[in-house]
């Protein structure tokens, strides 16, 4: 059972990830920021979450992604450092196991969309 203020710490602490998203992030940095102790911040996420501290950065990261991708004039670079990669294969790899598909065609598709209303 977590405490009122472990809770408050994961609150915390996903709401740094979910700002910064773009930004790297170490398990203990983050459990300094919200002090909460790394093995509490690790089993915490994992129980309220469902994922990994690091699953959840690549959530949000991918989300980001996805949104920029659909609505931005960016191109799949760009949108990759955006949102913290700086290996564009790395970001193709992470988009395509989140979305089931390359974030290339999921932009070229958003735009067919679009073009088509």
């Amino acid at each position: 059972m977590r405490t009122e203020r472990e809770e408050t710490a994961l609150s915390a602490a996903a709401r740094i990830l979910e700002t910064r998203c773009h930004e790297d992030h170490s398990l203990a940095e983050l459990s300094r920021a919200v002090h909460l102790n790394e093995f509490k911040l690790k089993r915490g996420f994992k129980e309220r979450f469902g994922t990994t501290v690091f699953g959840f950065l690549r959530q949000k990261r991918m989300e980001l992604a996805r949104e920029l991708l659909a609505s931005e004039s960016q191109n799949v670079i760009e949108v990759a450092n955006r949102v913290g990669y700086s290996n564009p294969s790395h970001f193709a790899r992470a988009f395509r196991e989140a979305f089931g598909v390359n974030p290339s065609s999921f932009q070229r598709s958003e735009a067919e969309t679009a073009n088509a209303v």
